[in-house]
């Protein structure tokens, strides 16, 4: 059949629980939103233009999908005034034709169960006619009721259709990724290639040799799998995810850029960035600590290419400044009593320059006060600090401990008595060579002033701040005369 060249695409930005922080319509399933792929079934279909209608995140919503031009089509947004009444916006649409395709973006059909004279999930070809008469009030399977009367046809809910995939409660989604992967509806999966049956992975993806994989599952562009992990069956690991050591994940979905911390088990849910749904319940809980649940930027290859540049230019300025070491090394022996080298335990986040669950790691230091909180306003200065610390530090930065610049080095003990939202800091973010306050030229070490300033620097993530904060660290400790 011919299909007009207009279609309505409703995705009002439900969610399943208060706790989730994306629309259903935006959830990844498997590689792609749940409103792309409707779009992308909408273009397969022939339509032209799509007038997608809205109820919260318009700005997300256009985010993910555009103006449609990489379809060849043309994709215009309308707002309801009332997210529960999305059908109240139809009216205001120009339809051109006289007929018109109307879709929901969080059910998806075949392309083949889509006929006009039929509706199915929400989805099909409405006269102009009948399409202004639908009630304000109206809801998706009321939809289908109404219609079926109206036209006098048996009715097909989505429950009652195989081939129609329904994510508008947790198991429906889970259902509807399981089918998927499992290549049942081979037209939805798209990228990726077969590594053995059954197992799909997306480009860049970086699997540990110890990871167990049991198909059918997806692992998405760019997502990390560590060491000793179980992934599948009927598992989706979303792009830029981030799967810690001995993480379990079976009959579930981890959604892109999500950080699963190490052991953890996700089986029979959906997992976000600092959020899970239990589908078997339909029960969702908000989590607060990110090294359980939390937000990883390993989506884009920069961010992770980035900490790996700063990590050669490291060893190598460090290689390079080695006879300045051994120098300062030789005078500290003459001069000091007792040991010239010190490898000072810190909490950190990091592991060979990556997010992982709280550990020790080791800063290498010729100043033995270097890494206990309370020394930080006897720290040295000028030319001394380059010297007793920056330049010996830079190793433990090459060996990804801890980043050039961060929070301030703190011993685990350290960590363990600050007051809870500066732990919570202390755990999300990795301890750093260079810190804020060791930027300032006022040296402020009040416990207030040194919160203050690691708050600042964690709001400002970019790689253009740190490099200036490093670039006046170096212009403010060589202009002081050592201490």
């Amino acid at each position: 059949m011919s299909f007009p060249a207009q279609a309505i695409l409703l995705a009002p930005g439900s969610c399943w629980h208060t706790a989730q922080r994306t629309p259903t319509e935006l959830m990844q399933l498997v590689d792609r939103p749940v409103a792309q792929h409707a779009v992308e079934t909408i273009v397969s279909l022939g339509c032209t233009r799509i007038d997608v209608i809205l109820g919260s995140d318009p700005d997300r919503f256009e985010s993910a999908i555009g103006d449609g031009q990489r379809w060849g089509v043309q994709v215009h947004y309308h707002l309801a005034r009332d997210p529960e009444r999305p059908y109240a916006r139809i009216p205001a649409i120009q339809v051109s034709e006289s007929n018109v395709l109307l879709a929901h973006a969080d059910r998806l059909p075949s392309p083949g169960g889509v006929r006009e004279g039929r509706i199915v999930g929400g989805w099909g070809v409405l006269s102009r006619h009948t399409l202004g008469e639908i009630p304000v009030d109206m809801t998706v399977d009321g939809l289908d009721y109404w219609l079926a009367r109206r036209w006098e046809l048996p009715v097909s809910l989505a429950h009652d259709r195989d081939d129609l995939l329904d994510v508008t409660t947790p198991l429906d989604f889970l259902r509807a990724s399981g089918t998927v992967v499992s290549c049942q509806r081979s037209d939805l999966l798209r990228t990726g290639r077969e590594r053995s049956p059954g197992v799909w992975v997306g480009w860049g993806a970086r699997i540990h040799p110890s990871a167990r994989l049991q198909g059918p599952l997806f692992i998405g562009e760019q997502a990390q799998v560590g060491a000793g992990a179980e992934i599948g069956p009927n598992a989706v690991v979303g792009a830029g995810a981030y799967l810690a050591d001995g993480v379990r994940v079976a009959d579930a979905v981890v959604q892109p850029r999500t950080y699963v911390g190490d052991a953890l088990t996700v089986e029979r849910a959906v997992a976000g960035e600092g959020w899970l749904v239990d589908a078997e319940l339909d029960t969702a809980v908000s989590v607060m600590d990110p090294l359980l649940l939390g937000a990883t930027d390993l989506a884009s290859p920069t961010p992770l290419l980035i900490r790996n540049i700063v990590r050669l230019v490291a060893a190598v300025a460090w290689a390079l400044t080695l006879p300045v070491q051994l120098a300062t090394a030789a005078v500290l022996r003459v001069i000091r009593r007792g040991p010239v080298l010190f490898r000072i335990p810190v909490h950190t986040t990091w592991r060979r320059g990556r997010p992982s669950s709280p550990r020790v790691g080791e800063l290498v230091s010729f100043d033995p006060g270097y890494g206990c909180s309370d020394s930080a306003g006897s720290r040295s200065r000028g030319w001394s600090d380059l010297l007793l610390r920056f330049l010996p530090g830079l190793l433990s930065v090459a060996r990804g401990d801890i980043a050039l610049v961060g929070l301030e080095p703190r011993s685990p003990r350290d960590v363990a008595v600050l007051p809870e939202p500066w732990r919570a800091v202390a755990n999300a973010f990795p301890p750093g060579l260079i810190t804020e306050i060791e930027a300032d030229a006022e040296g402020a070490t009040s416990p207030e002033a040194r919160f203050a300033a690691e708050a600042f620097l964690v709001a400002n993530e970019s790689f253009g701040f740190r490099l200036r904060l490093l670039g006046r660290y170096l212009r403010r400790r060589m202009r002081w005369a050592p201490a």
